[in-house]
């Protein structure tokens, strides 16, 4: 089970997800208060039918998110760098105006790198 919320949410609350994945196309984040990021990616394809699994193309559920629906995937586990990251795909970011904005936005608000892979 999973919970949503705005992009547009303030940033207090924002600040608080420390799984989540970020749909760049509506706004929404998705996230989960324990857990993995693949399990919640997988109940995310399992809502919307998508087969992240077509072609065994794909390692994962994350990947296929970020790669084919433009995600971008929200690591925030405290105070170290090494889990303080925004994840997307480098395509993504090379060639999606939603992705490119929406990093900016949320590197500002809070305070998290970029990891491109």
């Amino acid at each position: 089970m999973y919970y949503t919320t705005s992009l547009t949410a303030p940033s207090s609350d924002l600040k608080k997800i420390k799984i989540g994945l970020v749909d760049t196309c509506t706004g929404m984040v998705y996230f989960v208060e324990e857990g993995l990021h693949e399990i919640l990616a997988r109940e995310i394809c399992e809502d919307r039918n998508y087969d992240w699994t077509c072609d065994g193309k794909f390692v994962s559920a994350v990947d296929y998110l970020l790669e084919k629906h433009e995600f971008i995937k929200l690591s925030n586990y405290g105070q170290g760098n090494t889990f303080r990251c925004l994840t997307v795909a480098s395509t993504g970011k090379k060639n999606s105006k939603n992705i490119r904005e929406w990093l900016e936005c949320l590197t500002g608000m809070l305070n998290l790198r970029t990891d491109l892979y």
